[in-house]
């Protein structure tokens, strides 16, 4: 945690506390409450929005075993699979193959016959195995697109404030 996205994090944090204060006129409820709603968007903004900031680099399967695999410094998002359409596969269906694959007898005991491995038994049934990352050259655009993230909610919140405290009485 460092840059931009942690000074956006401050500012949202304290804007929400003070949102919430004067939305409930309750001071520490409020402080509870705009902590819990910074932790809430906090996790879902590092979960599901951060990995899609920009498209994810894709490396088949077969290319993590000639050395060309993620980088060290990347940002694993993990694997995936598509078809031959580029469609995403969903998991449930890789691993009822994959269930399928080691159900059937192996010949030899390193677990695949000769020339056939699950790789070419998922790429029989037009599924294709990948790995997704964000490279480390991406780290600065995405403390500021974070940042930018933050530091609007933090705006609109602070206009919504502005407008609860000019339109009650004193």
């Amino acid at each position: 945690i460092e840059g931009p996205a942690l000074i956006s994090y401050v500012v949202f944090g304290l804007v929400a506390g003070a949102f919430f204060g004067t939305w409930s006129r309750r001071i520490l409820a409020g402080m509870f409450v705009g902590l819990l709603v910074f932790a809430s968007v906090r996790i879902f903004v590092l979960s599901e929005v951060r990995p899609r900031y920009e498209p994810p680099v894709a490396i088949p399967m077969t290319s993590l075993r000639a050395d060309q695999g993620i980088p060290n410094d990347a940002w694993s998002l993990g694997p995936d699979a598509i078809d031959g359409q580029g469609r995403p596969v969903p998991r449930d269906r890789v691993s009822e193959l994959m269930s399928d694959y080691f159900r059937q007898p192996q010949p030899n005991l390193s677990g695949s016959v000769p020339g056939f491995n699950s790789e070419a038994y998922l790429a029989a049934h037009d599924v294709y195995q990948r790995v997704l990352y964000q490279p480390a050259d991406r780290y600065w655009t995405f403390q500021w697109i974070e940042a930018a993230i933050f530091f609007a909610l933090s705006g609109l919140l602070a206009l919504l404030t502005v407008v609860l405290v000019r339109r009650r009485d004193a």
